[in-house]
């Protein structure tokens, strides 16, 4: 597959997000950070669900919904802001981490938890559940930012662990991953069907996973 630069490639990694940055609407280039005030090659875009602090013994999080605000990536790294990502087992930010357990979903124990081996906790009196992830999972996810979709990102889990971000794959990618595209895109792939698979890379968009356990793919798909 063509190569296309990652963070990685820039010197600035991030463990659960390996897919290309032309995926990432967060990323900004260089600006001047609102936290440190300084200039800084790479920046990074915080407003709806994202928070930061000047100090990292400060707990009071200033909500930048309203007000957008530039992070470079140090300072997003050292845990001076933090970023809300959705997952298909609930949301998590920072008040997740010392919980130990995603915001939660409403209903029955989703079968994706009992699959991917996510211990679900009881209903609350909303009928809501969390789901228990490593506080360390949720930290980094955290420090982490979001990757473009239509409907919203919804991080996969495998072995019990969130799973990093690949990118978008269209019908070319799955091509050269098997000799028959179509029936990898059929198998690895949430809630997918021949309708999908036929207007893949046009109206449908397919976001990809793989397991830091065990290295498995896991993908799952929306559209406009």
């Amino acid at each position: 597959m063509p190569h296309k630069q990652t963070f990685q490639d820039l010197g600035i990694p991030f463990p659960l997000y390996q897919g290309p940055v032309e995926c990432c609407p967060q990323y900004k280039g260089r600006g001047t950070c609102d936290v440190c005030k300084q200039q800084a090659d790479h920046c990074f875009n915080l407003s709806i669900g994202c928070g930061i602090r000047y100090s990292l013994d400060n707990e009071n999080w200033i909500d930048t919904s309203d007000d957008e605000k530039l992070c470079c990536y140090k300072c997003l790294r050292q845990g001076y802001a933090s970023i809300t990502n959705d997952t298909e087992l609930g949301m998590v930010s920072d008040e997740q981490i010392a919980q130990g357990a995603t915001h939660g979903l409403p209903g029955p124990i989703t079968e994706s938890a009992i699959e991917q081996g996510v211990e679900a906790g009881p209903p609350n009196n909303d009928g809501w559940r969390s789901y228990k992830i490593d506080p360390k999972d949720i930290l980094e996810l955290t420090r982490t930012p979001n990757y473009a979709t239509w409907q919203g990102e919804r991080w996969r889990y495998h072995c019990g662990r969130i799973m990093p971000y690949i990118g978008e794959w269209t019908q070319k990618e799955f091509n050269e991953f098997s000799g028959d595209g179509q029936k990898a895109f059929l198998s690895i792939v949430d809630n997918s069907h021949k309708y999908a698979w036929d207007s893949l890379g046009g109206q449908v968009i397919c976001y990809m996973h793989h397991c830091q356990v065990c290295g498995q793919l896991r993908g799952y798909w929306d559209c406009d």
